[in-house]
């Protein structure tokens, strides 16, 4: 590791803070602003153990002395971290030190970093706002690359969501035929937010539009929409051949009593008038068969 130079003002010893510490709290405070491990963003990792074999101090006094340092704000230890607030606010900063403090403030966990830029205080006990003062030591530098790059990913995130929502309530939780469930669930919203890594928002919407439109059309049930979401229709490329035809030619009747189909009205037994509800549904449902059979070319007239 490279020898870094760290000054200390001379006014250091005239601080009321530093007259009223003990000779060993004194020691364990000069420690804290000048040893190797330290930076000058004033975050670094160290361990108690090596704190207390530098100083000579052994582990009760230096955990002692940091609760003191923490009710005044001073310095806190946290998770093998040493955190002193005010030591990048009284620095100055040129270009390249500002580029250092950004770099070492991205190499922090991640739960230290979000520590700061939220305002977490509070996990350092006391109503500190010790990490308040280290988020203003960067704003006040202009240090912004992870404060703006967090806000960014916030609010592509929020975007998002709201992207995956639009999409997902597109989609009826009723089949519009059969009314029946489409079985839509959160793992739908997960897909989703998967899907749009390749393909826009209008394109997703725009398939499932045409997909409802041409089930409503021929009377069709939905696909659950798990099932959609796997097995998207081709709404591109080239239309069919669409073929005209006189639906009066497949006029087909059911006959109830036989459980036939046949080409007349007149076959259906009047006793059976009762049903003839359930009649006229056969009946649409079965022209369409034959007028479906006729369009693909698999039926002649």
């Amino acid at each position: 590791m490279a020898d870094k130079l760290r000054s200390v003002n001379t006014r250091f010893w005239e601080d009321t803070f530093i007259e009223e510490l003990s000779i060993s709290e004194k020691l364990l405070f000069l420690y804290l602003l000048t040893n190797s491990q330290t930076n000058i963003l004033g975050i670094y990792e160290i361990s108690i153990k090596r704190i207390s074999y530098d100083t000579g101090l052994n582990k009760e006094t230096v955990q002692k002395a940091f609760e003191r340092f923490g009710k005044v704000q001073k310095a806190y230890f946290k998770d093998n971290f040493v955190i002193l607030p005010n030591f990048l606010k009284n620095q100055r900063l040129n270009s390249n030190m500002k580029t250092g403090v950004a770099n070492i403030f991205n190499e922090l966990p991640n739960w230290l970093k979000e520590s700061v830029l939220n305002d977490d205080s509070k996990g350092l006990g006391n109503d500190s706002k010790g990490f308040e003062t280290i988020l203003n030591g960067l704003v006040k530098y202009e240090i912004e690359i992870e404060i703006e790059s967090k806000k960014e990913e916030i609010e592509s995130n929020n975007d998002l969501k709201e992207l995956v929502e639009i999409i997902y309530n597109s989609y009826p939780s009723k089949c519009p035929v059969g009314n029946r469930s489409t079985g839509k669930t959160s793992k739908n919203k997960d897909k989703i937010n998967s899907m749009l890594k390749n393909m826009s928002k209008d394109d997703l919407i725009s398939k499932i539009e045409w997909y409802i439109s041409d089930c409503k059309k021929t009377n069709t049930y939905i696909k659950n929409f798990g099932s959609f979401l796997n097995n998207l229709p081709d709404t591109e490329g080239s239309k069919p051949e669409v073929k005209t035809i006189d639906k009066t030619l497949f006029v087909c009747m059911f006959k109830a009593d036989t459980n036939k189909y046949v080409m007349s009205e007149e076959d259906i037994p009047a006793h059976e008038e009762r049903n003839q509800t359930k009649c006229n549904q056969k009946i649409e449902t079965k022209n369409q068969e034959y007028i479906n059979l006729y369009l693909s070319g698999k039926k002649r007239i």
